[in-house]
């Protein structure tokens, strides 16, 4: 068995965390598609282990053990499946990677979820990058609270000999704070997509969605939307969305949701909701991103972005899938007048 180690080093960002976020030129993107691809693999906290003992919860050790290897196993199949660069990945611990980079080899790249903390009092100066994913005791009841505004989680890649340097080529931000299967599956292909969008100009500072949004083409009659039921606002009823919402859906589960997303299915989509985390004096604003994405290629068919500073906006509500339809409609309107 191997043997992990604890992580030793942390980073701070003074960046705003938009939902997908492109750092690298063109150029450094060409150039990690051709390195060999080393996947971070995670390890229980024992710190996190020896509380619970100490609250008498030993019966949930085994329960924080199994999400993690659940996590590990998750993410080794999304880039199995959805990785196209590099078909016999490395997989280690962020220390492994770390002291593999002061070996001083050059012909790696290395991608892994992050967990980052907000900075409440001082939202101009960025946040704390943990650079591991953190499984707090309780972490299924945060990513059910949905409290961005605390932390959030991210998708990153790099260069191995950038590691531990604050910048990936590439974040993409998570829509749960400790990832789930079609988190894992979302940001994988968000990496690929971005790697080959030739439209990408060398800058200075990070794209947003309307700058990389693929064209892609789709006849959301002919497609259905997966909508999580525990992302629905309070209330909503399928009768309230099909009022609003003139094409296929259906409200399914966390679990159907997870593997639909894993399985792929050109005839289904997905309504994921991405914290955007922007950085303001003395306080920070979490917007979301309403994303339809293209269940088989990950592609993002149409999205619009929601800001309501209550919260509200991180669920599935009527006026949001109103927005949406507006969006899609539109879209493919252009797109049929540009034929």
């Amino acid at each position: 068995m191997r043997k992990f180690y604890p992580y030793l080093f942390l980073f701070f960002i003074v960046c705003a965390s938009y939902a997908q976020c492109g750092f690298g030129s063109p150029a450094l993107m060409k150039k990690l598609a051709q390195r060999e691809l080393i996947v971070i693999m995670e390890q229980p906290s024992q710190k996190v282990i020896e509380l619970m003992k100490k609250k008498k919860k030993h019966d949930q050790v085994v329960a924080y053990e199994e999400g993690v290897e659940a996590y590990n196993a998750a993410l080794k199949h999304a880039v199995q499946k959805y990785w196209k660069w590099d078909s016999s990945a490395n997989y280690m611990t962020m220390n492994d990677a770390d002291r593999l980079r002061k070996t001083q080899v050059k012909n790696y790249a290395v991608i892994y979820c992050t967990t980052i903390d907000n900075f409440t009092i001082k939202g101009d100066e960025g946040g704390r990058n943990h650079q591991r994913l953190l499984f707090p005791e309780n972490y299924k009841q945060l990513n059910a609270l949905r409290e961005h505004w605390r932390n959030y989680s991210v998708m990153e890649i790099k260069l191995l000999e950038d590691l531990p340097k604050s910048q990936p080529l590439f974040r993409q931000n998570l829509p749960n704070i400790t990832p789930e299967k079609a988190d894992l599956v979302f940001g994988v292909q968000a990496v690929e997509h971005y790697l080959i969008d030739s439209t990408l100009q060398a800058r200075a500072t990070p794209y947003e969605w309307e700058e990389v949004l693929p064209r892609a083409e789709a006849d959301m009659h002919a497609k259905t939307l997966l909508l999580r039921k525990d992302w629905l606002a309070q209330g909503l009823t399928y009768e309230d969305i099909k009022e609003v919402y003139p094409y296929p859906f259906v409200i399914v589960d966390a679990k159907r949701f997870n593997e639909s997303a894993v399985k792929g299915n050109p005839n289904l989509a997905l309504l994921q909701i991405v914290p955007e985390i922007l950085s303001k004096r003395q306080k920070i604003v979490t917007n979301y991103l309403h994303a339809v994405i293209d269940s088989m290629t990950g592609l993002p068919l149409g999205f619009v972005r929601l800001k309501a500073e209550d919260g509200k906006d991180k669920y599935i509500s009527e006026e949001s899938m109103k927005e949406l339809a507006q969006y899609l409609k539109k879209r493919t309107m252009t797109v049929v007048g540009n034929k």
